[in-house]
C-alpha cells in the first residue's frame, strides 16, 4: 500500500537535457532515481559524462534528491552514487526512504551493467541528538550498504569480544551488541551496495 501510494511512476514528470534524450525509457529512469509520486525528475549529463538524476518533490523532500550515474575507471561497468536524500521530518519513519532505495536497486541489478550503488553515509552519535538528526551512518547499513570496518574500530577497546574478528560493518551490525557499538562509535563513511548476484 505504501509503495502504491508513494511510488506511482505515471505521476512523475521526466525532463531531459538534449544530451540525455533517447537514453533509457522514462520509466527506467524514474525507477533508477527512486522518484516518489508527484515528482519532477530532471535528467542531465554533467562533467566527464556523469549523468545526474535530480528529483524535485516539495511535499516529501527537504531538498532535491540527487543520484549520479558514473562509469567505472576500467571496463564497461557503471555505479550509482546516492548523493543527496533528505526526507521531510513529517514523513520520516513511514518507509518512504527504504522503498525509494529498493525501487532503485531492482532495475539497477536487472540492467546488468551497474556493479554497485555508493553513498556517503553521514552521521555519528552526536549528530543523532541534533534538532535535525543525521542518521545515515545507521540507516544505510541496515539496507545492505557495507564497507570494511575502519581500523580504529577493529581495535577499539569497547568492541565486544565476540566481534573481534568482524571485518565488515555488516558483520558488526549482525548482532545487537554490534549495533549498539556502531551507533556509539561509528561515523560518516563511504558505503557500497554490491549488485553482483553472489554478493551478501
Amino acid at each position: 500500500a505504501i509503495t502504491r501510494k508513494w511510488f506511482d511512476v505515471k505521476t512523475v514528470e521526466v525532463v531531459r537535457s538534449v544530451e540525455a534524450r533517447g537514453w533509457h525509457t522514462d520509466e527506467q529512469l524514474v525507477r533508477l532515481a527512486g522518484a516518489p509520486t508527484g515528482s519532477v525528475l530532471r535528467v542531465s549529463v554533467q562533467d566527464q559524462g556523469k549523468v545526474q538524476l535530480l528529483v524535485e518533490n516539495e511535499f516529501l523532500l527537504d531538498e532535491p534528491m540527487v543520484r549520479y550515474i558514473v562509469q567505472e575507471p576500467s571496463g564497461y561497468a557503471f555505479h550509482i552514487v546516492n548523493h543527496t536524500f533528505a526526507i521531510k521530518a513529517a514523513h520520516i519513519g513511514g518507509g518512504i526512504g527504504s522503498r525509494s532505495v529498493s525501487i532503485e536497486i531492482v532495475p539497477a541489478a536487472k540492467l546488468g551493467y551497474f556493479n554497485r550503488i555508493r553513498v556517503f553515509a553521514v552521521g555519528d552519535e552526536a549528530s543523532c541528538l541534533s534538532a535535525r538528526p543525521l542518521i545515515g551512518y545507521i540507516m544505510w547499513p541496515k539496507m545492505g550498504f557495507d564497507a570494511d570496518l575502519p581500523d580504529d574500530l577493529r581495535h577499539h577497546p569497547h568492541l565486544p569480544s565476540d566481534l573481534a574478528g568482524a571485518g565488515r560493518i555488516a558483520d558488526l551490525i549482525s548482532t545487537k551488541a554490534g549495533q549498539v557499538f556502531w551507533r556509539k562509535y561509528g561515523s560518516s563513511i563511504w558505503l557500497d551496495f554490491d549488485l553482483k548476484q553472489d554478493s551478501n
